[in-house]
Order: structure tokens, then C-alpha cells, then sequence
């Protein structure tokens, strides 16, 4: 599919996000990452982002935290863990 649609020059690889932060004057994340590059030095940078994903993968068994009300809860709900 990323051939048929060219959807490749809009990934970034060999790329961990080490930080993310909702900006809410700006109603964007600020997106901290690191590439690793073929060398294997590190170039780190910041970008901006309107939607950010959680891409962790199938091994991935992630759950919301165990606090009452939060299923009723009628705002957004974001967590940072560091």
C-alpha cells in the first residue's frame, strides 16, 4: 500500500520519540525523537504535530491506569509517563 499510495516520503525511520507534550496554547504535541543514522551516530530533533499516534507494536499490552471515574470522565484524558 505505501508504494500505491507513495506514503514512504512521509515516514520517518530509525526514529525513537523520547518525549511528548500537549501544547495547549498551540493545540499541537511537541514531539522530542532521535534518529539513528547509518553511521549509527544520533542526530536528535524536535517537530510539531497535530495528531500523534501510539505505534508501539502487536507485543504491545498497554491499559489506561486503574482510577476511579476515569470511564465516565467526559474530558480528554492524556497521560505523560517518563
Amino acid at each position: 500500500m505505501c508504494e500505491v499510495f507513495d506514503l514512504k516520503k512521509y515516514m520517518q525511520f530509525n526514529t525513537d520519540v523520547y518525549h511528548a507534550e500537549w501544547l495547549d496554547l498551540q493545540g499541537q504535541w511537541r514531539v522530542k525523537c532521535r534518529e539513528t543514522m547509518p553511521d549509527d551516530s544520533v542526530r536528535e530533533f524536535e517537530d510539531h504535530a497535530d495528531i500523534l499516534l501510539n505505534n508501539c507494536g502487536i507485543l504491545n499490552d498497554w491499559k489506561w491506569p486503574d482510577i476511579e471515574g476515569l470511564d465516565v470522565f467526559k474530558e480528554k484524558v492524556s497521560f505523560y509517563v517518563e
